[in-house]
């Protein structure tokens, strides 16, 4: 039949084998992300240019075969490793001081980051929709042969290397998948009382109310339900006599096949992988300052600066001792105080000298006795 036999082929750009992939499969990851960042290394960028070439041509890179496949990673490590050396390069190629941790720049502006793309925490999110639509196309081949293998339930199969990259894919997306979706119930058969979310927002093994100990007895949904209705005689076993009263509110479709899982948040607008996103900085403190940094519509180069400010992330002289790079923290302005970011801000006597001049000449520039 003249059929051409090989150990692997690429389609789509993906790499598929018959066998894992190891680093060497994808050193043309590496090599194209190198040849950009020379490139880019011969020109003159601030720190916020090379963010934003980052964020827009360089990070996206390896997004699709990393979401598609299961990519070493030490090759998402060695590309965020070079990424950082060249944010805080200085101009002469030298390397510079890394004064904010990659992580808390990967963070969202809204949660006190700068928006820096993070290729290692992105691949989870875009996996959960490969997921969302496994689970609800059961009908499809692929559906069908992976169930047949390994069953349907992704989140608690413990098959960790005896499984194919496929199955692999899917339940690392499920994991993210987890805590944005919410069962309908029909006979809740497939849920876990405690660890599933079927009520409002959380599960119930993360409510902060009273709940008996968990008794295997009653892990499985169903054995609170009879003939399609609540046994309110077992869920007092388990529950408080409020959370009894939530539960029993609780709508149960029998008419409806089998549980289903549905979004938490529909009209959201975003995207299921945005919304896995979101959730995952839902613990994360909010960026007080970011909304009047929007009202002054600073230029990027002045608005990095005031965003590392608050973060001690400037090169005063108290940071600079404090890296044991020099022996004195006063200001170098003669102020005799020592300079930290608040001497930097509203404290330093030449400053407020200056500040003083420009009143005298008719502007109205503000004093403030605290960065607070």
């Amino acid at each position: 039949m003249n059929m051409k036999v090989v150990n692997e082929m690429e389609y789509l750009g993906i790499k598929i084998a018959l066998r894992r992939l190891v680093y060497s499969h994808f050193n043309h990851l590496i090599e194209k992300a190198a040849s950009k960042l020379n490139l880019w290394g011969s020109k003159f960028l601030s720190i916020v240019g090379k963010i934003t070439l980052l964020n827009s041509a360089l990070l996206s890179l390896p997004i699709f075969v990393s979401t598609h496949s299961l990519v070493p990673v030490k090759i998402l490590d060695d590309m965020e490793k070079m990424c950082r050396s060249f944010v805080w390069s200085k101009r002469d190629g030298n390397f510079g001081i890394h004064y904010v941790a990659w992580e808390f720049m990967c963070k969202p502006k809204e949660k006190r980051g700068y928006g820096v793309h993070s290729i290692g925490k992105r691949v989870g999110p875009l996996r959960s929709k490969f997921t969302l639509n496994f689970i609800n196309n059961p009908g499809t081949l692929l559906n069908q042969s992976l169930t047949s293998k390994y069953g349907c339930d992704l989140w608690r199969d413990g098959r960790n290397r005896l499984c194919s990259s496929t199955w692999k894919i899917l339940m690392h997306g499920a994991s993210f998948l987890h805590p944005i979706m919410r069962w309908s119930l029909s006979d809740g058969s497939k849920l876990d009382t405690f660890k599933d979310i079927w009520i409002l927002d959380r599960s119930i093994d993360r409510w902060p109310t009273f709940v008996s100990d968990f008794i295997p007895e009653y892990s499985c949904l169903s054995t609170f339900i009879a003939n399609g209705s609540w046994n309110e005689d077992r869920l007092k076993l388990c529950f408080g006599q409020n959370l009894v009263e939530l539960i029993s509110s609780f709508p149960i479709q029998p008419d409806m096949e089998g549980d289903q899982l549905e979004l938490l948040y529909k009209c959201s607008g975003k995207s299921v992988a945005a919304l896995a996103m979101d959730i995952s900085f839902k613990n994360t403190l909010d960026d007080i300052n970011l909304r009047w940094r929007k009202r002054l519509k600073l230029r990027p180069g002045i608005d990095f600066f005031w965003w590392r400010l608050p973060i001690r992330a400037i090169p005063t002289s108290g940071f600079l001792k404090y890296r044991n790079l020099l022996d004195v923290e006063g200001c170098p302005r003669g102020c005799g105080d020592a300079e930290d970011e608040e001497h930097v801000a509203v404290k330093c006597k030449k400053l407020r000298q200056v500040v003083d001049r420009l009143v005298s000449w008719g502007f109205n520039i503000p004093l403030c006795e605290s960065f607070d």
